[in-house]
């Protein structure tokens, strides 16, 4: 096949790899391929592929000769001409001048110390006169007369057990209650008894109110009578109020007894007056004692005396926990109006 001047040749061998030849360039060798190709050239952007037998295979590389490239001519480069630095002179530093001579303080005379003369001696004190005359000798007390003995007391002979006697029969008017309401009794028993107590808390917090503010009314502190502050007369107040709110609810509860409502209501409200009674002195009386300062708490002070009185009062015929108990299960079992409902109201 015949071939233009401006035509690329490419050869591709089978064995020995491929020759690329390209104008201005140099050789490169591609690997082998795994088989035979075609030569392609290309001529005016033409390709044509001759028959594979003209083609001229061998175990040999074959590349067609390379164009030698111009020569690159050479740029002269001029020379830079050396610039010349001028010296800079430098001026020597002037010599220091030298430090004066200071002359030395003339030295001061100190004058000698005379001695100390001794000090005078110092008489003995004179003795002290006796302030108190002696006290006597304690008379001699004679020993008591020996007390005889207690007479012996005779051995007190044992009492014979009773006889248990089977199948007694008690009248109806004897029996307390009825039979196996021994508990109910025992709680109905329970409103007087809380009622008491009450009342004695009620009696105990009013008398320590009275001294508290007797003794507001003539401690005098700071010009003025202690009564006259305001903290006192808070302290007052409060306790004026715990115990009228007491004394109404005890005197509700006793007037709805004597009016004869229904026994289970009343013992509901009982447990709420001992709770408030109770709780309430203990307030009054704590405030009491700190009105009087340390003089209620000496012995010969009646709200001493008062103030340990009414602490058991929380204790016993019911704890303060114990109404507590009583009266959440009373308002679970018949409602908030057996204590907020109007007096002489049954629930």
């Amino acid at each position: 096949m015949r071939m233009g001047a401006a035509a690329v040749p490419l050869f591709v061998s089978c064995w020995v790899g491929v020759s690329a030849f390209v104008p201005g360039r140099s050789q490169i060798v591609v690997p082998a391929l795994a088989r035979p190709c075609a030569a392609v050239s290309v001529l005016n952007g033409a390709a044509c592929v001759p028959a594979l037998e003209s083609l001229p295979f061998g175990p040999t590389k074959r590349s067609l000769p390379v164009e030698p490239e111009p020569p690159v001519p050479a740029v002269p480069v001029p020379a830079v001409p050396a610039v010349p630095v001028p010296a800079v002179p430098v001026p020597a530093a002037p010599p220091r001048p030298a430090a004066p001579v200071v002359p030395l303080a003339p030295a001061v005379p100190v004058p000698a110390v005379p001695p100390r003369p001794p000090a005078p001696a110092v008489p003995p004190p004179a003795p002290l006169a006796p302030v108190l005359p002696p006290r006597p000798a304690a008379p001699v007390v004679p020993d008591a007369p020996a007390v005889p003995d207690a007479p012996a007391v005779p051995d007190v002979p044992a009492v014979p057990d009773v006889p248990a006697v089977p199948d007694v029969p008690v009248l109806p008017e004897r029996m307390l209650g009825e039979i196996a309401q021994g508990l109910e009794l025992t709680k109905d028993w329970f409103v007087e008894a809380r009622l008491q107590i009450a009342a004695h808390c009620i009696g105990a917090a009013t008398r320590a109110a009275e001294i508290a503010e007797a003794h507001a009314k003539s401690r005098v502190q700071f010009g003025r009578a202690i009564r006259e502050f305001q903290a006192i007369d808070f302290m007052l107040a409060d306790m004026a109020v715990d115990i009228m709110a007491a004394k109404s609810t005890l005197y509700r509860v006793a007037w709805e007894i004597d009016a004869g409502i229904d026994r289970k209501s009343v013992h509901a409200r009982a447990s709420a007056v001992k709770l408030l009674s109770s709780e309430m002195a203990g307030r009054v009386l704590d405030r009491a004692l700190q009105v009087l300062g340390g003089r209620g708490y000496m012995r010969a002070s009646p709200v001493e005396r008062l103030y340990r009185d009414v602490r058991v009062d929380r204790i016993w015929e019911g704890t303060s926990e114990i109404q507590r108990v009583i009266i959440g299960a009373q308002i679970a079992k018949r409602g908030i109006g057996v204590y907020a409902g109007w007096p002489g109201q049954t629930v």
